[in-house]
């Protein structure tokens, strides 16, 4: 099947605005997305190349009551007035500035693309893909050009990991602290799924991430920490274990993390024990345990803390 260009759906007869207003939930971001160019919006910011600016206010008019209903829709409500304030201005104003409006064009898009039940990825534009340039060589690169040494000796090691959210989460965190690199379980989800990527905010071009068990961990350590002790010490985080923070955190060594209802296998743990320690984040609230996410990102606080 041929998919058409935005060009092509932007030629189609409008639909009268009653009509959008009963659209499906899917229908109507593809819609807004597409035919009325919002995407477009969020990639180049140009307002000045809608086709329909006017037919556009007529239609988000009638959709704030609607929206404004739903939790967090007076958010989209509010962001998607002020959009076409900008897209379609009154006569003498100043002209817009198309990142502001490239952010709120992609806001609006986020926001009904997660009550369609889709994926939005906010497009990279020439202005930001500059910035995330920018970031990534700082991240790796001295200001001779050549490799920086990782901040933090430690290598994240996650044996399974369920969500694609929780594992984009964990790996910025991780590229955050600068540790030498993440090492995924067979059982994690893949690198390119839309939520992992999402979730990961960038740090995937500049973060050493690789496929594979304990070895692999031990190996990426040993390259990159050559004088850490091996076989490195394994601090693992479950709960039950002893509080983080009775522990020193040694020089370097492999952080683990396991599957966020089930946890590590007994396998992972009696190794930790053996060569390391299993620790919990003490807490007093109702809640048992916390997000694995944010488990590890306290766990690298506390090594990075430990080993200034």
């Amino acid at each position: 099947m041929t998919v058409p260009s935005p060009g092509e759906l932007a030629a189609r007869p409008l639909l009268a605005v009653a009509r959008v207003t009963s659209l499906s939930r899917r229908s109507l971001y593809r819609y807004l997305r597409d035919s009325l160019q919002l995407h477009d919006l969020a990639v180049t910011g140009d307002s000045a190349s809608l086709d329909h600016p006017r037919y556009l206010r007529e239609v988000v008019r009638a959709l704030v009551a609607n929206l404004s209903r739903e939790p967090d829709g007076e958010r989209c409500a509010l962001v998607l007035q002020e959009l076409i304030d900008l897209v379609d201005p009154a006569d003498g104003a100043a002209p817009s500035r198309a990142s502001h409006v490239q952010r709120l064009a992609a806001t609006a898009l986020e926001w009904l693309a997660r009550r369609a039940g889709e994926e939005y990825e906010v497009p990279r534009t020439p202005q930001n893909a500059g910035a995330d340039a920018d970031a990534d060589a700082g991240a790796s690169a001295d200001g001779n050009g050549h490799a920086r040494a990782p901040v933090l000796p430690v290598v994240v090691y996650l044996p399974h990991i369920r969500s694609p959210f929780n594992l984009g989460g964990i790996l910025r965190t991780a590229a955050a602290f600068g540790v030498v690199g993440v090492v995924l379980g067979p059982d994690c989800p893949s690198l390119s799924h839309p939520r992992t990527r999402r979730a990961a905010m960038g740090v995937l071009s500049h973060l050493p991430v690789v496929s594979g068990d304990w070895r692999a961990a031990v190996t990426l350590l040993q390259q990159n920490v050559p004088e850490s002790v091996m076989p490195p010490p394994r601090i693992a985080l479950e709960t039950g274990g002893r509080s983080i923070y009775e522990v020193s955190p040694p020089a370097a060594g492999v952080l683990v993390a396991g599957h966020e209802q089930l946890g590590l296998s007994e396998e992972e743990l009696a190794a930790a024990r053996a060569a390391g320690e299993v620790v919990s984040i003490p807490h007093g609230g109702p809640k048992a345990s916390l997000n694995v996410g944010v488990a590890v990102g306290i766990a690298l606080a506390w090594w990075d803390a430990g080993t200034r």
